[in-house]
């Protein structure tokens, strides 16, 4: 070989040309734009991709905040347990926690609050959430953010509170008025004044918001809030207090309020059996199926809380005539019923029979009514009484419990020898 030949072609030999791999990493702009029209699997792929979640769109907006604009809860809610910041802003200083509340993203909020939110956040007029959250009337959001410690009286750019923007920009009708009630209950101060000089109260006497007035006037006169008065109805209530229950529905509290236990006076009074308390607030229009803390409405107390007297029957009927749920299940996932075949009251088993409740309907504990009545009733004459009505009724006496058992082998098994006459007549096994 020539020396210097393969110097001489590799000079001469046309250079390869060089081409770039494509880039395997997820771009911001594809998880963006799948958050905006709400591609759930899509997203799922781009976060087992390693795509950073951060990232912005020309508006300076994130996935989460497209998300949020298109109220796409899922891809919100993927999104925030895969470690997308709530409290990120976008170009004109909004955040998911913030464009949630102002908004009305109910759903969207709760995750941000569940997630980090910074309650101390402001948008570009300088207001929390609350501020807009009022001024647009989104009553749920405004009840959620007063469950937290957001700032009740922060003043935005405008010299406005929460307070003053749901009434200089509300329309003064019943969502607002209840805004204002909501925000005064938990103790925002009606008497700061705009920037003018002018209060909450002036400028709902000039806007002629009559309803709403009259809720500032209360507070700044008596420091009397709607909750105050509501918390009076149940107290009244609860005590039997005929008279006083009339004197504050007369003044418009609101009969369904619950307090801190989640009781309205309805149930209060019923679990005190006070017939002519629980017949004013259901006139007033009290939901007879509204439950506590302890899962137990007006009509639940009635099937088993206060005895089988004919003042309970009473009690019970009248439920039942204003619209108690048949199907209404307490804490154990029981009927009232159940609950009454467990307590062996007679006249209330008779009275639910004739409602077409759900006879065999099983529980947490794996049992009927008449298992109930046979298992908890020791077999005295008033369990055997209810055994004889669900038998009668046509409840399934070969239904067994979670072990097997039968009503009829447990009645063997604890010597109650009427339940065993009554079951077998009843095909019982």
């Amino acid at each position: 070989m020539t020396p210097g030949l393969s110097a001489t072609r590799a000079a001469t030999a046309p250079a390869t040309p060089h081409t770039s791999l494509p880039s395997t990493t997820p771009q911001p702009a594809s998880l963006i734009a799948a958050a905006e029209r709400g591609d759930v699997t899509e997203i799922q792929r781009l976060i087992r991709a390693g795509i950073g979640l951060e990232g912005r769109d020309t508006a300076g907006r994130t996935a989460l905040l497209a998300a949020t604009h298109a109220d796409k809860v899922e891809v919100a809610r993927l999104l925030i347990e895969a470690g997308a910041d709530v409290n990120a802003k976008d170009n004109i200083q909004d955040s998911a926690f913030l464009y949630s509340a102002a908004e009305g993203r109910l759903e969207i909020l709760r995750l941000t609050l569940a997630h980090g939110a910074d309650l101390s956040a402001t948008n570009r007029f300088g207001g929390t959430a609350l501020i807009p959250a009022s001024h647009h009337g989104h009553v749920a959001v405004v009840r959620e953010l007063l469950k937290t410690k957001i700032d009740l009286d922060h003043v935005n750019r405008l010299g406005w509170t929460a307070l003053l923007e749901a009434v200089i920009l509300g329309d003064g009708g019943p969502v607002y008025t209840e805004i204002i009630g909501l925000l005064l209950d938990a103790g925002a101060r009606p008497e700061i004044a705009d920037t003018g000089g002018v209060t909450a109260l002036a400028h709902a006497r000039a806007r002629g918001y009559a309803e709403m007035a009259a809720v500032l006037e209360r507070v700044l006169q008596t420091g009397e809030t709607a909750g105050d008065l509501e918390a009076s109805l149940r107290r009244t209530a609860q005590a039997g207090d005929t008279a006083g229950v009339v004197a504050l529905l007369r003044r418009g509290v609101e009969v369904d309020a619950r307090g801190g236990d989640g009781s309205t006076a309805l149930v209060l009074a019923a679990r005190g059996l006070h017939l002519d308390v629980v017949k004013l607030l259901i006139a007033a229009g009290a939901s007879v199926n509204i439950k506590d803390n302890r899962q137990e409405s007006a009509y639940l107390i009635a099937t088993s809380e206060v005895g089988d007297s004919a003042a309970a029957l009473e009690l019970l009927l009248l439920t039942l005539a204003n619209g108690a749920d048949i199907r209404s299940l307490d804490s154990y996932n029981g009927t009232g019923l159940i609950r009454a075949a467990d307590r062996g009251y007679v006249e209330i088993v008779r009275a639910l029979l004739g409602t077409g409740i759900a006879i065999d309907h099983v529980n947490r504990l794996g049992w009927t009514a008449l298992l109930e009545s046979i298992i908890l009733g020791k077999g005295d004459a008033r369990h055997t009484e209810v055994v004889r009505l669900l038998a009668g009724a046509g409840a399934n006496v070969n239904l067994a419990d979670a072990g097997g058992v039968t009503p009829l082998q447990h009645a063997t098994r604890n010597g109650y020898s009427e339940m065993e006459d009554i079951l077998r007549a009843a095909g019982g096994r």
